[in-house]
């Protein structure tokens, strides 16, 4: 998202017309926040606008991803390694 929100902001100095940022399908983790400021909303006549790519739904996570592998413990419980 941040290469994106960059991308967006280089992109509006040379381009004077609507800016749209599609996020296709996927789990995009971060670990730590991406901060968008005033300037990242565009204008009037040159709004930005970040939406998920059609048909397609990314999930942003703020979570920490786990790799770890799972096997029964007992009683329907499971249990990572």
């Amino acid at each position: 998202m941040e290469r994106a929100r960059d991308a967006a902001r280089e992109i509006k100095q040379d381009m004077p017309k609507p800016i749209t940022v599609l996020v296709r399908e996927g789990t995009y983790y971060f670990s730590e926040p991406v901060v968008f400021g005033p300037a990242d909303s565009g204008a009037d006549l040159q709004p930005i606008t970040y939406a998920a790519y059609p048909g397609e739904k990314p999930t942003l996570s703020g979570g920490v991803r786990l790799s770890v592998t799972w096997a029964p413990y007992r009683d329907g419980i499971m249990k990572i390694w």
